[in-house]
């Protein structure tokens, strides 16, 4: 289908010469930042907290390291990834190593005469996890943690802090990007009810962006909508990009509204007056809500 050879964006892979020194900031951060995760895993006994927490620390990696990339001017997702999962790796290891740390702090408070050298050397990192593993941590309502469990949490946590903080920053690095002003696009949405892709595909095949961006429903049906995401550079009007999905909204035999979607484009080069025309749509109809 014609469609598929429409062009759309391709991020450059260029990196920014500040992209190198904002990570390293963002690991100074990250040591920072898991000595307070740390203190909330251990105070707080409530599972479903911890987990929470840990949502949070991976989520803001991934916000520290999407700033990175962003001023920075990253526009290699790969590289931005494996900064982020660098990064993230370390804050998560920086919070184990405190509670290490800590332990040892305890011991020596118990046995002053006891030196942190003496400690290491009978109690080196390896085996301090090895040993909470096998001590484990009780749950607030009964039983307990411990062995292979703790491995696979641990495993879990470090796929939610690392996989999160990566994923942002890849999804960052690859966003629409002028070479020419070198600058990130900005981006408006709106959305016209009463369309679906049987009337946008015709348009799509004949390559009819204008006509594309320019559509209207045939009725106000609150349960079908196109929506287009105009991508654009804030300093010139040359490049431009078209994201646009279908969504339908049905509902389930408890009355509850459930939305599904389909990306019909993605990122879709637009032409100077095929961009002209999407910003004043999306100028025109932004804010448009749904029916009733």
């Amino acid at each position: 289908m014609a469609k598929r050879n429409l062009p759309s964006y391709k991020a450059s892979g260029k990196l920014g010469p500040l992209t190198l020194a904002l990570f390293a900031g963002v690991a100074v951060g990250a040591i920072v930042g898991a000595v307070i995760y740390q203190l909330i895993m251990n105070w707080i006994p409530i599972i479903q907290i911890k987990f929470l927490a840990t949502l949070a620390f991976g989520g803001g990696l991934g916000a520290a390291a999407m700033f990175a990339v962003h001023r920075g001017h990253c526009r290699n997702a790969l590289v931005a990834g494996v900064l982020a999962l660098a990064v993230a790796g370390l804050g998560l290891f920086a919070s184990h190593y405190w509670n290490y740390q800590s332990a040892i702090s305890d011991i020596i408070d118990k046995q002053p005469n006891v030196t942190s050298a003496d400690i290491k050397a009978d109690l080196p990192f390896g085996k301090y996890l090895d040993l909470r593993k096998e001590m484990g941590w009780s749950m607030k309502r009964g039983g307990k943690v411990e062995g292979g469990m703790v491995t696979f949490l641990w495993i879990l946590e470090a796929l939610i802090v690392v996989g999160l903080a990566g994923f942002m920053a890849a999804g960052a690095a690859a966003k629409p990007y002028c070479e020419s002003c070198q600058k990130w696009c900005d981006d408006k949405s709106y959305t016209i009810w009463g369309v679906t892709s049987a009337d946008a595909n015709p348009l799509i095949e004949r390559g009819d962006l204008t006509a594309l961006a320019d559509i209207s429903g045939k009725d106000n049906n609150p349960t079908v909508n196109l929506t287009f995401k105009v991508e654009a550079c804030p300093s010139c009007t040359n490049t431009g990009f078209l994201t646009l999905h279908e969504k339908r909204v049905t509902t389930d035999k408890k009355g509850r509204r459930q939305e599904k979607g389909a990306k019909l484009l993605s990122s879709v080069t637009l032409t100077a007056e095929q961009l002209a025309h999407a910003r004043d749509r999306a100028s025109f109809a932004q804010g448009q809500k749904l029916p009733g």
